[in-house]
């Protein structure tokens, strides 16, 4: 049996995740089997009113309180209107985009204070949706940057969490709807921006192996390795995350070794996140 690549996963929501089936007894388990010895939850929280989801995750690693078991969060970064709006009504339900020039500003739903409230150790920040229209692929470009580096440069993140995840198609240079599969889009000055933003920042990027599987196209996984790798020797701290939302927590060991491996990971390069508890003062 080889040995771990990795001993450690950051990125793991359970079924306090509104789009997650995970049971933490079986996370527990496997992760014993694996040879994990860190970990955390990271659930997700994408609007100040979802705080609850938060709570119900903290009680899981509570009840099953291990060794090298942590509590993070995983704060997506959202519209500044949509976290005004659902603050001042507790809920995002009946949001409509206001009418204004420009792109939405960003925002994260959760406060110092309110994650010092639950106890989260570590947050990872993440981009998911783009907050800019229109869906062209110069503006879809800009506007990954933009919210990675928001990430890099919050007081509140610890980790930046699946750089240029992207959902949805965007209008390519030759007119065609595409979805985001192709890493030459993206200027290196922006990848040289955004790692230099995340190291004179103190914070860690993760490695997202869901990223090496999936639909993915192979090119793709392939460009992916090759960034997080330029990370690394840029001197940015990675991080393992499965992003694993169940209902199995599976072993990736093989698939990162197939692909972190060929760019020149070994085992014992990844990092840890930093633990914060409090974070206001």
């Amino acid at each position: 049996m080889n040995e771990p690549f990795y001993t450690s996963d950051w990125h793991i929501h359970s079924v306090a995740s509104y789009d997650a089936h995970l049971h933490v007894a079986d996370l527990v388990s496997q992760a014993e089997k694996q040879g994990l010895t860190d970990y955390g939850l990271t659930d997700h929280v994408n609007v100040p009113s979802w705080i609850h989801f938060l709570r119900a995750s903290r009680e899981l690693v509570r009840q099953y309180a291990r060794p090298g078991f942590h509590f993070g969060v995983e704060l997506t970064t959202i519209s500044g209107y949509l976290e005004r709006y659902d603050r001042e009504h507790g809920t995002k339900e009946g949001y409509e985009k206001p009418d204004l020039p420009g792109p939405e500003p960003v925002a994260f739903p959760l406060t110092a204070e309110e994650l010092d409230e639950c106890g989260v150790e570590y947050v990872i920040g993440a981009a998911h949706w783009v907050l800019d229209a229109p869906r062209t692929q110069d503006v879809v470009v800009a506007d990954m940057h933009r919210q990675n580096l928001y990430c890099a440069c919050s007081p509140l993140v610890d980790v930046v969490g699946h750089p240029y995840c992207f959902f949805g198609t965007y209008e390519d240079r030759n007119g065609r709807q595409t979805p985001f599969d192709d890493f030459s889009i993206i200027p290196q000055s922006m990848h040289e921006e955004l790692w230099a933003a995340i190291r004179e920042n103190g914070k860690a990027m993760e490695a997202n192996i869901d990223f090496f599987c999936g639909n993915h196209p192979e090119a793709f996984r392939r460009a992916y390795a090759d960034f997080v790798r330029g990370a690394f020797e840029a001197g940015v701290p990675i991080t393992i995350g499965t992003d694993c939302h169940g209902p199995q927590y599976n072993d990736r060991n093989d698939v990162c070794r197939e692909y972190l491996g060929a760019v020149g990971f070994r085992a014992g390069d990844f990092s840890i996140p930093r633990f914060r508890k409090p974070r206001t003062v």
